[in-house]
């Protein structure tokens, strides 16, 4: 029983392969998909039956040149060779040698199927095409009428070799990347394992690479202290160059920053190579801002300072120095990040002639998250809300300032908002 159903199993599957080779036999190939492809033809011309096993003989030898891909038609066409995505389609003729009754002229020809320049249609034959190679050979079959060895055929596999560039679907592509006013060198990468091997391991500033054409490909075009960058594209049969603009890593940069929006500051950060931590350092002075918005009286109802007019330009005898680090978020490969961070922040004040800490509220716990943004021309965008935490040491003199609470012994001051742009250097 079990015999029996195995045998309509493979009944039906050899149906099934009739069904779908409509009239086409494929050899079967693996490993690098840029082999060679061929469309073969076979033509006996000859009213001799013995004959076929002498065309097949040859059929079966050429068929098997290494880096070799065919298809075996039963007549010439075309739009089925360029269906199959075949590059050239060969036509082995055997017929009566003109010179001896007794002997058979085997020629083979090889023509590019026409892909970009015209569309096939019903009329194209061998005839209309350009010829890429034509071989005549001379054979004769024995007394038992066996097919020859294999050297007979030494001359048509000269012949396939000769055309199996043309036959290779494979076209450049051009992997190049412009960093900051010049041409980086690269390594490209992500690319399958039939190609990968070919890949140059050194950074270069051009990557040449052949590849199978009417494929789909996803490559990573890589370069020290650059941001690796993920490249899609689909490879038609014309050479194609691909250009990339990759983006720095930030490992130093120089922002300006603006407290509140008005208060100017210069900060420096490092990033760490190979990890999302950061250390950064800054200073912020008040003496001179830019307060629209700013009224000089504590509010509404205070006798004591009446003029509650804004003003445009505010001075203060005031200046931080912030020292912290912090830890970026999510994938450090992102363009747009989030960001964590904790300082310490030194107060001084300064008159006309001294400086000094400041003599209430010295020194501070600032707290901050924030989002930065990389824009062209290696710039930061930097956005960041950081509250502080003052322990005043003379708490008689402690006057809170606006938008602050005192929460036990500390002074909390709401979150601040500050506006930076970074140069990466």
């Amino acid at each position: 029983m079990v015999i029996r159903r195995g045998l309509i199993w493979i009944l039906v599957a050899s149906v099934l392969l009739v069904i779908f080779g409509a009239g086409v036999a494929a050899q079967s190939g693996e490993g690098d998909p840029r082999v060679a492809r061929f469309a073969l033809v076979l033509e006996n011309r000859t009213d001799r039956a013995e004959t076929e096993a002498l065309l097949d003989a040859a059929a079966a030898v050429i068929t098997a040149v290494n880096d070799t891909f065919w298809y075996q038609f039963e007549q010439f066409d075309l739009e089925a060779a360029r269906d199959l995505q075949t590059e050239v389609i060969g036509v082995l003729t055997l017929e009566t040698s003109p010179e001896d009754n007794e002997s058979y002229q085997a020629e083979l020809r090889f023509y590019p199927v026409p892909w970009r320049d015209r569309e096939p249609d019903e009329t194209d034959r061998d005839e209309t095409l350009p010829l890429l190679s034509e071989t005549l050979l001379t054979v004769a079959l024995d007394r038992a009428g066996r097919y020859q060895r294999e050297s007979t055929w030494e001359i048509l596999v000269a012949a396939v070799e000769r055309v199996l560039p043309s036959a290779r679907p494979v076209t450049t592509v051009t992997f190049r990347a412009e960093g900051f006013r010049s041409r980086t060198p690269i390594t490209v990468g992500g690319l399958p394992e039939w190609v990968a091997a070919e890949a140059p391991s050194d950074p270069a500033a051009e990557v040449n690479l052949s590849l199978r054409t009417l494929r789909s490909y996803d490559a990573t075009v890589d370069a020290p202290g650059f941001r690796p960058e993920n490249v899609r594209f689909y490879l038609e049969r014309e050479p194609l160059v691909i250009e990339t603009s990759l983006r720095k890593y930030p490992r130093h940069s120089l922002a300006l920053t603006a407290r509140g929006l008005s208060w100017p500051g210069l900060e420096y950060t490092w990033y760490d190579r190979a990890t999302r931590w950061t250390l950064h350092g800054g200073v912020t002075t008040f003496a001179w801002g830019l307060t629209p918005l700013r009224q000089i009286g504590a509010g509404f109802g205070d006798d004591e300072r009446p003029d509650r007019d804004a003003q445009l330009v505010t001075s203060l005898p005031l200046t931080e120095l912030e020292i912290g680090g912090g830890r970026l978020l999510g994938d450090r490969d992102n363009p747009g990040r989030w960001h964590l961070s904790a300082a310490g922040v030194v107060r001084f004040t300064h008159g006309d002639l001294d400086w000094g800490l400041e003599p209430v509220t010295p020194a501070a716990l600032r707290l901050g998250v924030g989002r930065e943004r990389e824009l062209p021309w290696l710039m930061l965008l930097s956005q960041r809300v950081s509250t502080d935490f003052f322990w005043p040491v003379e708490e008689a003199f402690l006057q809170a300032p606006r938008w602050s609470s005192m929460v036990g012994p500390v002074l909390w001051h709401f979150p601040v908002y500050r506006l930076a742009l970074r140069v990466v250097l």
